[in-house]
């Protein structure tokens, strides 16, 4: 995700600093996105949700089989 964004970001520098060539701007257009940012916040929000349901489901299944134990 982070490395992703990054070198698009990257891309996208070294392809306005080269804008007069036309291969350049094709891989400029390429890796454009418009909310590059608002895609890695919504997927470090996923990756969290995810692990917080994880992680309260483990929860759960520990507590049901401590109660059928005992």
């Amino acid at each position: 995700m982070l490395l992703n964004y990054f070198v698009g970001i990257i891309v996208n520098r070294i392809a306005r600093r080269y804008a007069h060539n036309a291969t350049a701007r094709s891989i400029g257009i390429w890796f454009y996105e418009e909310n590059a940012g608002k895609r890695l916040l919504n997927a470090y929000n996923k990756l969290f949700m995810e692990a917080y349901f994880d992680t309260c489901f483990c929860a759960f299944l520990g507590l049901h089989a401590f109660q059928e134990a005992a």
